[in-house]
């Protein structure tokens, strides 16, 4: 009922209500007393009912908005959702089309996605790569011990700038990387690895190997040939020669030990890559090491006016356990470099200790320095600093790249400090007593 007819119900009922006294007998003034009375609960009844009516004319433009709101939502949503499925569509088939075997795991460790590639590289059934911690997959491999570690530990600490892991698995070479999965808030909610086949590019890379290897022990011996002859015709083994001839055949002995250097760093570079660089620990005398590079860099320094000082300090023991050719061989390379590189002011050779586990040596030139960006490549294999000096030394880049193999399979580490103008210091920590691995 409307506020309107409820008032005009109201006013005829006050009517009736007149009539009916009049005809008791009732004295118009109670008639007026009820008739008043009867109006003010009309006249609220009246309000109270307009209020209402405001008020549900409002409740319902608010249902109204509420449904369109809610329409529009469920639009949105049921849009959000189909674009979601379809992603999550196409990931599942990248998932399941690409040959890389892919496994994410939970913040606890646990496999939640495998793609059918990686239940084939493992040969693993895919319902046993669910649910279960690369421990427990990799435990049921055939993979040694310290790569099943290595990888375990990348997996628990990924970052997606770690180098990839390669690895025997069976027959396969696989090789793994992983990096963390991330919400777009940042929050780490879990790991994603990836196997990859590696096993043709291995088989070609062994190939390699063995053929520089091959090549380089067969050009070995004529170059040390060639070098033996030229030093006795030099020396007039086979007759006296004149002064032009004698400077030939130092060209000669220089070029040919020039190129049994390159021989010998593929020959290096080719065991290293194979894994089948030996080491070699006995003790040696420390004052040996530093006076067998003093005999090798003397002259040469003095030809170019350059002072080459060594010291050893007096915390260094007399005595250090290593492989003395190999630890001879790094630091030739390295004060060799610091005299070929330099032009004016000298080398210095300082070796020291680091402290009870730990001695070392630096080498410190004076030459012009290596820059930031140089400094971030100069150990990778095949690489040069680029600039004027380099190119009139030539070089194919292994040197400092073995150097840092070489110092690596002794349990140490080598550093670089340098700026372009000031010269470099190239430092090399080795531990005391080598761990039992490297000893093997």
């Amino acid at each position: 009922m409307g506020s309107k007819a409820t008032f005009i119900f109201y006013g005829l009922s006050s009517l009736e209500i007149v009539v009916l006294a009049r005809l008791a007998g009732l004295q118009l003034i109670d008639s007026m007393i009820a008739i008043i009375s009867f109006l003010l609960l009309t006249t609220i009844t009246w309000l109270s009912a307009r209020s209402l009516e405001q008020a549900l004319q409002d409740l319902r433009q608010i249902n109204l908005e509420l449904d369109h709101r809610v329409e529009d939502r469920t639009r949105e949503l049921s849009d959000a959702l189909t674009r979601e499925l379809a992603e999550a569509g196409k990931n599942q088939a990248i998932l399941e089309g690409i040959a890389d075997g892919v496994i994410v795991l939970d913040t606890k460790g646990k496999s939640i996605v495998a793609n059918p590639a990686l239940s084939r590289l493992l040969d693993v059934p895919s319902a046993n790569l669910m649910n279960k911690t690369m421990e427990e997959i990799l435990q049921a491999g055939k993979i040694s011990s310290p790569n099943r570690q290595t990888t375990l530990t990348m997996l628990r600490e990924p970052h997606k700038d770690k180098p990839s892991i390669r690895f025997r698995w069976g027959e396969r070479t696989l090789l793994v990387n992983a990096a963390p999965v991330s919400t777009g808030l940042g929050d780490v909610i879990g790991t994603v690895a990836v196997f990859r086949d590696f096993t043709h590019e291995a088989e070609v890379e062994q190939m390699k190997n063995t053929f520089v290897a091959m090549v380089s022990h067969e050009l070995r011996t004529p170059l040390n040939a060639i070098l033996g002859f030229a030093e006795m015709i030099r020396e007039a083994v086979y007759g006296p020669i004149t002064a032009r001839q004698a400077g030939v055949m130092e060209r000669i002995e220089n070029s040919s030990r020039r190129l049994l250097s390159l021989v010998s760093d593929l020959l290096d570079q080719a065991q290293i890559e194979a894994g089948q660089m030996k080491i070699h620990f006995a003790e040696f005398q420390a004052f040996d090491l530093l006076d067998s590079l003093r005999t090798a860099l003397d002259k040469q320094a003095a030809e170019k006016g350059l002072t080459l000082t060594t010291k050893i300090e007096p915390d260094v023991p007399s005595v250090l356990l290593g492989d003395f050719n190999r630890l001879q061989q790094v630091l030739l390379n390295l004060g060799g470099n610091a005299v070929k590189f330099t032009e004016s002011g000298g080398v210095t050779v300082r070796m020291y200790r680091v402290d009870e586990r730990y001695w070392g040596f630096n080498v410190t030139d004076t030459g012009p320095g290596i820059s930031a960006e140089a400094r971030g490549y100069i150990f990778e294999s095949f690489r040069q600093v680029e600039g004027v000096v380099t190119r009139e030394h030539g070089g194919i880049g292994l040197g400092l790249a073995i150097v840092k193999s070489l110092v690596e399979l002794m349990g140490g580490q080598i550093l670089l400090a340098s700026e372009v103008g000031k010269g470099a210091t190239f430092t090399v920590t080795l531990p005391f007593e080598p761990s039992k691995e490297k000893t093997k």
